[in-house]
């Protein structure tokens, strides 16, 4: 019981990663099958963590600074992985998951990732044949965290498990089923695969989804946190089938000759689960792969694929043969045919482009000796299209590229091509000065890149330094120029993250830039923002304050941003808490445009150390709240109102002897509610609670409680009244339970 990171991923389409609080149990068997697994497995949990999770994938920039979508992230609750995923298909090839401190820092209250190396937005496959401009699979950052959305409770409750038992050596059964009740987001998941293993590298794998409600979506950044793409499920049921298979070549007696794989996956209309979202038509993804050594010094690889939706099917297949000629020059010789389909035309010319298409390339590499001082590599490819029809454009392309490695500190790899679709360039390196400094510049140009919205050329050249002072703190700065067909402009971002002794902690941070889609237009923003904090072995104080001007297509606004924690332990039994968090955002269209909010609390806890028989806790409340233009009531309505309110609660319970207490709580509430965002009248209510209780320890074993309860609200001239009880029984010095009714209507 208590913080805890849910990662079931056992399943390829119920995947949930959450930081929570509440209750986790695991059970595993000690009895293992001959290949090592455990031969049963439970685990299961429920919590209601008064958070919303939220998940960001972030297409690589060639940066190491990525903005979240949220801010005030819950400490602790992130998951952070790089993923790997085929061009053709979008099926997630490879996961990274990364460590906190060791691959990245977080800054929990600005919401703001900072990986230790530079994330490229293309990882190399190593492919004979250029399918564009560069080579390679896209790469993306992937990060699910724990989030507050509004000044209120949020009533979610997350419960979810997952058990998977081995029959025998080779066949498993497993159950996976995950629930979550947020307001707008509720959802349903569960389902079953069996697993049948030959041995330990050769397997099958069924699987069987399915999903009811939107879930919490996600969103994409193509430019590292500046602008972000929301996306969201479907509200009715739908259904998800996957099938993978993989073969080791040494089951059959070819020891040491390769491996095979083959998947497919088909998901309906609607189905919606982390990282296998389904906003459009149904859609389905095959392919099979094929490694086969065929000598000591050649290879053949084969690729198989289709992704297919209403819109558009896609088939691609390639053929490659490695040849290592002698120690230090290796050829390669690659076929792609691709056959485009297009259903149902979209707005992109460059996507619309139907028809078959084969290319026929030739790789030459060289390396240098292992043992030669010179630690490099180099390549160059011609490649040609040698068929075909429709719209589809020729891909002749030629090009040069490679890598070196100067020392253990400096790495530098680029490539150079061009060809009929135009000019491919990509260029990285790292320099780690010292301990402490690290320099790093890539620039990509992709000539038909894809997933920016539509296709064409695209270029992105990011700097950046990172650099720690010793254990006392860091400093980081960034630029990003992006140029072509898709966003275009420049970002600048810079922060300072200091200690100051044990006690003492600053951050300052700026972000300035420009961006132009020819889908969303123009935006310019200007943020700045610092923060502080203190802590000894008494107080806790963390304060920030940001501001953020930007300007557009759809309009100017100015933002301002402050927040306040503290708690002070003013001796052993009495303790005092604060929190102020205000924001003032003023648009072009007014009044009318404007969205704020202020809340204030402040409370006193009172729980002696020495003698407890007595205990108190005071607050007082007081928040204000503004829609912004953007939102909308649950009934899906325009928030066209203002409220304010002032909270006051007074809780106590007096232990009067050893088998009776008595408690009780009241609070009074005064609100006020305006049905127009600029003027008008308040209309005000007052609620009052009152709550009187009796703790009885009728035996050793055995207690009660009563409660009378009353709730009064003056100006409705409503008053209601009732009594709840409830028995329990003491198991252990750990372990009770009971029953109770609440005999009132609220």
């Amino acid at each position: 019981w208590g913080d805890f990171q849910v990662h079931m991923n056992d399943s390829e389409l119920i995947r949930q990663n959450r930081g929570l609080y509440g209750a986790r149990v695991n059970l595993n068997s000690k009895d293992t099958t001959r290949f090592g697994e455990k031969r049963g497995q439970l685990s299961g949990f429920a919590a209601e963590p008064g958070t919303v999770p939220g998940r960001d994938e972030f297409r690589g920039t060639g940066g190491s600074l990525y903005y979240l979508r949220r801010q005030d992230v819950q400490e602790g609750s992130e998951w952070v992985a790089i993923e790997v995923r085929d061009r053709d298909t979008g099926l997630v090839l490879e996961t990274r998951t990364l460590v906190p401190n060791q691959d990245y820092d977080v800054n929990y209250l600005q919401g703001r990732i900072l990986l230790t190396r530079p994330l490229m937005s293309t990882v190399s496959d190593h492919r004979t044949v250029h399918n564009g401009g560069l080579a390679g699979q896209p790469a993306y950052l992937v990060v699910t965290y724990e989030y507050q959305p509004g000044l209120g409770r949020v009533d979610d409750l997350a419960v979810g498990g997952r058990g998977s038992y081995w029959l025998n050596d080779h066949i498993r059964l497993g159950l996976t089923n995950y629930r979550q009740d947020s307001p707008g987001a509720s959802q349903t998941l569960y389902g079953g695969d069996v697993t049948m293993r030959w041995t330990e590298a050769s397997y099958v794998r069924v699987e069987k989804a399915r999903s009811e409600g939107p879930g919490s979506g996600a969103t994409q950044s193509l430019d590292g946190g500046f602008n972000f793409v929301g996306r969201s499920g479907g509200r009715g049921g739908a259904d998800a089938h996957h099938v993978e298979a993989a073969l080791d070549l040494d089951d059959l007696g070819l020891k040491d000759r390769g491996d095979a794989r083959l998947y497919w996956q088909d998901r309906d209309h609607g189905f919606s689960s982390p990282g296998q979202l389904t906003t459009g038509p149904d859609a389905s993804r095959k392919g099979a792969d094929l490694k086969l050594r065929l000598t000591s010094i050649s290879q053949l690889n084969l690729h198989a694929s289709e992704a297919e939706a209403d819109s558009q099917r896609l088939r691609a297949i390639e053929a490659e043969l490695e040849n290592q000629v002698t120690r230090r020059w290796s050829l390669g010789l690659g076929l792609r045919s691709d056959d485009n389909e297009v259903r149902t035309p979209t707005a992109s010319s460059y996507l619309n482009r139907a028809g078959v298409r084969s290319d026929l390339a030739v790789k030459l590499g060289f390396k240098p000796d292992a043992g030669s001082r010179s630690d490099w590599s180099s390549y160059g490819f011609v490649q040609g299209t040698v068929d075909r029809s429709g719209d589809r454009r020729r891909n002749d392309r030629v090009g040069l590229g490679g890598d070196i490695r100067f020392n253990d500190r400096f790495k530098l790899n680029s490539e150079l091509s061009t060809g009929r679709s135009g000019i491919g360039a990509m260029l990285g390196g790292e320099w780690q000065r010292n301990d402490r400094t690290t320099h790093y510049l890539n620039y990509g140009l992709d000539p038909d890149r894809t997933d920016i919205g539509f296709g064409g050329r695209q270029g992105d050249l990011t700097s950046g330094t990172r650099y720690r002072f010793a254990d006392h703190g860091s400093v980081y700065g960034e630029q990003r120029y992006s140029h072509g067909d898709g966003p275009t402009g420049m970002v600048r971002a810079f922060g300072l993250d200091m200690n100051h002794g044990d006690n003492w902690t600053y951050g300052l941070r700026g972000e300035f830039g420009d961006v132009h889609d020819p889908l969303a237009g123009d935006l310019t923003r200007r943020a700045g923002g610092g923060s502080l904090g203190y802590h000894d072995l008494r107080l806790q104080y963390a304060a920030d304050v940001e501001i953020r001007d930007e300007s557009g297509t759809t309009g100017n606004r100015t933002t301002w941003l402050a927040r306040n924690n503290a708690s002070y332990q003013l001796n052993l039994d009495w303790r005092a808490l604060a929190r102020f968090n205000v924001s003032f955002s003023n648009g072009a269209g007014g009044n009318f445009a404007d969205g704020e909010f202020a809340e204030a609390v402040a409370g006193m806890a009172y729980r002696p150390v020495a003698n407890d028989r007595l205990n108190m806790l005071l607050r007082y409340h007081f928040f204000y709240d503004l829609p912004s233009p953007g939102q909308l009531t649950r009934g899906g309505d325009f928030a066209d109102f203002a409220q304010r309110s002032n909270i006051l609660s007074l809780d106590t319970t007096y232990e009067l002897n050893p088998w009776l207490a008595l408690g009780g709580k009241l609070a009074w509430k005064h609100g006020e509610i305006r049905d127009n965002r600029i003027d008008g009248p308040w209309f005000d209510s007052q609620t009052w609670l009152g709550v009187g209780r009796f703790d009885v320890h009728i035996t050793n074993k055995w207690d009660a409680v009563v409660e009378g309860r009353v709730l009064d609200i003056t100006e409705a001239d409503d008053q209601r009244a009732g009594v709840l009880v409830g028995v329990y029984r003491q198991v252990n010095k750990n372990v009770k339970f009971g029953a109770g009714y609440n005999f009132t209507d609220f």
